[in-house]
């Protein structure tokens, strides 16, 4: 009980800062996980095309690419932009829509003028005859299906999806799963062919790499990483002092260790030994009361899930920092303060 009543502040400011870390890091870990889910049910195989024309515009038309896609591909699902983040235009070729029902439908076909919608868009549509109608750009889209949305904070996906118009001139941005890039290029290069030059095109891979992954995470997660920051900040200025302070509180046990005969390092070792073992029982008090404020919603807003990665990156950034300010502090205090020793050669 003397042990825990001499520790009682630096546990509970270790309690605290591992409850922190466990919220911080499994919240940015899980983030970082979601960048690999792309947007509307895209795979990483996904390709986003640009086709521009130098002259403004084109003969070419949708039908043009998608009779050669068709042709070179037994399956694929095509977006076309609509000049907005909420909506695309889609073309599906022998592959299912990417999202589930209302009727629980996946081989859904589209014709001219048709939209599924997110199931939160329902109460702005107007009906006629019994049909559900959307209005968007001052024309009206056909119901034919609401999807349910899932809530995402990373690529995000669209709220409604109109069939692509096939007489639609062919400039454009798109994404296109299921054809393979190479492929992809040769059918463009054959358009740009055609009409010498006056076609350009730009063509990427739509995952993304580690840098453009932890972009995305960044700015996701930037209050969270900004707090954490501050944190380790927080820790480095005053953990040094905490432990010198629960130092201090034990000189009565150190005279006796320095009485019985123990050396200065054994009874470094000793206070880190010590040390650690409160390091250990605090974050496992700080890991459960993680799981708690998550489990009663305190904190939704900001963190999406605790798991087991986030708590190991804890532990070990908990048990570095920690370890480290406690040789530090150890080392000070019998750098600094000889006072112990003096005292029992008294």
């Amino acid at each position: 009980m003397t042990f825990f009543n001499r520790s009682i502040y630096i546990i509970i400011y270790l309690v605290a800062v591992s409850t922190f870390t466990c919220l911080a890091f499994s919240s940015i870990l899980t983030s970082y996980e979601n960048t690999k889910n792309l947007q509307n049910g895209l795979s990483e195989n996904s390709i986003q095309v640009s086709i521009q024309s130098n002259m403004g515009e084109t003969n070419l038309t949708n039908n043009d690419m998608l009779d050669k896609l068709v042709n070179a591909s037994d399956s694929f699902l095509l977006y076309k932009e609509l000049g907005t983040y909420y909506g695309k235009e889609i073309y599906l070729h022998n592959t299912i829509f990417p999202f589930e029902t209302a009727s629980n439908r996946k081989d859904i076909n589209f014709f001219i003028d048709s939209i599924i919608i997110d199931q939160a868009l329902l109460n702005n549509t107007i009906t006629k005859n019994d049909t559900q109608y959307f209005l968007f750009k001052g024309k009206y889209y056909e119901v034919i299906d609401s999807f349910i949305k899932v809530k995402k904070d990373i690529n995000q996906d669209s709220s409604f999806f109109t069939a692509l118009n096939i007489q639609d001139s062919l400039i454009g941005n798109y994404v296109i799963d299921g054809i393979p890039k190479q492929t992809l290029e040769n059918i463009l290069n054959e358009f740009v062919a055609t009409f010498n030059g006056d076609l350009t095109y730009s063509i990427d891979s739509l995952s993304l790499n580690f840098k453009d992954r932890i972009s995305l995470v960044f700015k996701d997660q930037i209050l969270i990483i900004f707090i954490l920051l501050l944190t380790i900040l927080l820790i480095v200025m005053n953990t040094i002092g905490t432990i010198i302070a629960w130092i201090d509180s034990r000189k009565d046990e150190i005279k006796t260790r320095y009485l019985v005969g123990a050396s200065s390092f054994q009874i470094q070792f000793w206070l880190l030994k010590e040390y650690w073992l409160i390091l250990i029982s605090s974050f496992l008090i700080g890991t459960i009361a993680a799981i708690i404020v998550f489990n009663f919603g305190f904190l939704n807003y900001l963190i999406k899930e605790v798991n087991i990665y986030g708590i190991f990156i804890s532990l070990c950034f908990c048990f570095f920092i920690g370890t480290l300010t406690a040789i530090i502090s150890i080392t000070y205090h019998y750098t600094k303060k000889s006072s112990i020793r003096k005292d029992v050669k008294q």
